[in-house]
This record gives structure tokens, sequence and C-alpha cells, in this order.
């Protein structure tokens, strides 16, 4: 090789590593795609039982056993998914009466070895209406509260004003949640309900629109369990004001009531509240207290069983490697023509970024 095509095989070999070149930028974080995970369906066997749940209090803490003919299993609770609910329901609060308990579990082995172990838990119960919703006579409302709760300012035809007071932001989440209720069960009545107006109160019945006033931890109950949560919000309540059949009535909640209620659906009996958990053999805590002191409920259990066979097979064949090799003699040459720039120059006429690509994971719990 003559010492000029030195020269040159030397600068494209220099070029191709700056940072700002088109060959640098065409390769850079390039790497062999890992192999290829095959799974094959072995086969699956599903069972349902009848037996019964034991819950033993605080429930959030110990979980949950299922007992039946198939032995016992051992239910956890999944973070965000509805279980702080069941829990505190199981527990017992003074409205709500459990009634049974169905379980959907899915358990899934790969190679022999459990992947997955996912279970949707239904609370089937039944509320005492009296005992969750209170009703208020007008004639001991404080003035302003009635104020409050004109329909003027009903929450729907409310409009945000510069000098309006700002909404707490415990009130907005109650608004959440009071919506999520059927209004003529908040009334008591099968007749078409309509929810007019709202306002947090106090045991006096005073409003409590003042953000000190309203929030008295509102650091705390946004972020803190739902079993520290809930005797922070027993300091207020909501009042709504309802008009049904051409008569208005008024209703109060308290909040802590109110958090729970919005979480349950209605059904033909009763109502029922979905959680999801996890189904294991035996349980992850060292100690457990006795199962003759838990609340026992009945229960039903369908358990479906799937296994897989898992492969890795590796990559033979990667288009994006060609792909960069047919460019590469394409950047070379704009590399050696506009020089170390020429990433930057190419962005700048075509408003583009090259850039690498996102990469490709095959781990082994990609599915």
């Amino acid at each position: 090789m003559t010492t000029h095509g030195t020269q040159r095989v030397a600068t494209l070999a220099l070029l191709a590593v700056l940072p700002g070149c088109l060959t640098n930028a065409l390769w850079r974080d390039y790497a062999w795609p890992g192999p290829t995970p095959i799974t094959t369906p072995l086969g699956e066997s599903a069972v349902a039982f009848d037996g019964e749940v034991r819950a033993s209090v605080p429930t959030q803490r110990h979980g949950v056993w299922w007992h039946g003919p198939n032995g016992d299993w051992y239910l956890v609770a999944r973070d965000g998914d509805g279980a702080d609910i069941a829990t505190t329901l199981l527990d017992g609060v003074d409205f709500v009466t459990p009634r049974a308990v169905e379980i959907a579990a899915v358990r899934q082995f790969v190679n022999s070895e459990l992947d997955r172990d996912d279970a949707r838990v239904v609370l089937r119960g039944d509320v005492d209406h009296k005992a969750a919703v209170q009703r208020v006579d007008p004639s001991q409302l404080p003035r302003t509260t009635l104020d409050a709760l004109a329909p003027a300012i009903a929450p729907a035809a409310a409009t945000a004003t510069t000098s309006a007071p700002p909404m707490p932001e415990l009130l907005r989440e109650a608004a959440r949640r009071i919506h999520r209720l059927e209004p003529r069960w908040l009334a008591g009545t099968s007749a078409p309900t309509e929810l007019v107006a709202y306002t947090l109160v106090g045991a006096d019945h005073r409003t409590l629109l003042a953000p000190h006033e309203a929030e008295p931890a509102a650091e705390l109950y946004r972020d803190a369990p739902l079993d520290q949560r809930l005797p922070l919000l027993r300091r207020a309540s909501l009042l709504a004001r309802l008009e049904h059949e051409g008569r208005t009535s008024f209703v109060r909640v308290r909040l802590d009531r109110l958090w729970l209620l919005a979480e349950l659906h209605p059904s033909e009996r009763g109502f029922t509240q979905t959680s999801a958990w996890h189904l294991q053999r035996r349980p992850r805590l060292r100690s457990l207290p006795p199962l003759a002191d838990a609340v026992t409920f009945p229960a039903h259990l369908q358990l479906r069983e799937v296994q897989w066979q898992r492969a890795w097979q590796p990559t033979w064949f990667d288009g994006s490697l060609l792909t960069r090799a047919a460019l590469t003699p394409i950047t070379l040459a704009a590399d050696l023509v506009l020089g170390p720039q020429a990433l930057g120059f190419f962005e700048w006429v075509t408003g583009g970024k090259l850039g690498p690509e996102p990469s490709r994971e095959n781990g082994p719990g990609s599915r």
C-alpha cells in the first residue's frame, strides 16, 4: 500500500471514531442482539372449591388464609390495587357487613418455576345505609352552611373567579368520591335524585372552607396508608344537598366512610369490592397470629395453573447490521469531505437527528 493510501485509511479510521462524524453516530451503541425467547405452552389445569377465608386483625399486616379441600393457601395484599380497602372491610367497620369472598387465581409456571401468582378477590357484603349516611334537619344548620349549599353555587354551575378563594384539596378529593355514589342511594329513595351542592363541615355543621381548617393533616392523608388516613378523615364530613320528587333533603357523610363507600360497587345483593392479591402456598411472614382467633367468611376459589417451557435461541441474523454496513461507505465519504463536523451539518440540513436506536432487551422476564 502506498504512503498516500495509508494516510487515507488512517484518516478514515480517525474520522470514524470522532464524536461529530456520521459514521460514529451510525454505529454508536450498536450491539449484537441477544437470544430470542421461545415459549411453548405445556398445559393447564383449572379447579374450583368451596371453602372459607380466615382474616386475622389487622388483616393488612397478617394477610388472609384460604382453607378448603385443596389445603391452605395464603393471600398477600398487592399495594395500590384495592387490597387496603378489602382488608379494612374485613377487619370490620360500623356500616359494612361482609358476607362472602370470591377468589379467581392464576398461577403460572415457567420451566417449573413460579412466574406469576395473581389473585382477583371479590368481597360481597351489605351496607347499613342509616349508619353510613346521616339525615340532617336544615333547621339545625347555621346560615353560613345553608348559604354554601345554595343552588346558585352548585358544583356543576360554579365558575372560577380571581376573587374566589381556592377550593381546599380535601374538598376536591371528597367531591371526586361523592360523584361515584348514586344520588338516590344517598337520599335513601328509589326516585330520581340530583346532587345539587356539597361542602365540608365539622362536628358543629359549620363549613370548613379555609384550607387550614379543612385540611388539618393534608400532607398525611394523601400519602399515609389507609389505616392511618381514616382516623384523620373522621375529623370532617361532607354535607350534601339533594333534590328529589320536588323536595330538598340534606345528608351528611363522614369522610372516612365516604372514602370506603366510593370503592364499593352496588349489586343485586348488596355491594361488591374488587382487589388484587398474590396467592401463595406459604406466607412470607415469620410469625402469624393463631387462626383460631381469625374472623371466618364463606369463600369460593377458582384456581388455574398454567405450565410453560421457555428456551433461548441465539440470533443468527441481524438486519440492522446489514443496513449499517451498507450505509457505512456513504457516511465515510461524507466524513472525508466534510470533516469531523459532518453530523452537525447533516442535522442542520435535514432538521433531523441521527442517534442510536433504542436498546433491545431479551431478558428472561420479557414476554
